[in-house]
């Protein structure tokens, strides 16, 4: 019976750290399915989905285990439970950069029980005043049952509070 494996790594950044890993995947006849990956801050870090047999996942763990310079954890990924009836949405923030904007927001995104399903953020400085400026684009998933009003209004109320613009856009 073949199962999914979800593998989370980071390691130091490096020539051929896919690869190693890809090594190890199709060595025990796995599938590589989907992945995120992304450098940051000298480091290489991502989750990758694979399909491999029931009876390899173990050796899977130990020979993923066994790379160098590379933090690597497995977990099976289970059948999930139907989901709610959702609208995807895109979320975009911006604006001068302080502590507390992602917890604020990501607080007012939990509550609502909408679900962040990617997520980039980066800090940079502004054009023509140079002051850091965070910014944030995500796709969420807002269940049907959330009024969509409702959340724009309590977005704006912390935009306003921290001083932000944030979009919330249903996708097309």
């Amino acid at each position: 019976m073949k199962r999914n494996v979800a593998i989370s790594f980071v390691g130091q950044d490096r020539p051929g750290l896919i690869q190693s890993l890809a090594d190890v995947v199709v060595s025990l006849s796995g599938n590589w399915l989907e992945s995120r990956m992304s450098y940051l801050a000298d480091k290489f870090a991502g989750v990758a989905l694979v399909e491999v047999d029931e009876g390899h996942v173990d050796e899977l763990n130990v020979r993923l285990s066994a790379l160098e310079h590379l933090t690597v954890i497995i977990e099976l990924t289970d059948t999930a439970e139907p989901a709610l009836r959702t609208r995807s949405s895109n979320l975009n923030i911006v604006g001068p950069d302080r502590t507390g904007i992602l917890n604020e927001v990501t607080q007012a995104l939990a509550e609502a029980e909408v679900n962040v399903i990617e997520m980039e953020t980066h800090i940079a400085a502004a054009p023509m005043s140079g002051e850091l400026t965070f910014s944030a684009d995500a796709r969420v998933e807002v269940p049907d049952t959330v009024d969509i009003g409702d959340l724009v209004v309590k977005l704006n109320g912390i935009a306003d509070n921290l001083g932000v613009d944030i979009l919330l856009e249903e996708d097309d």
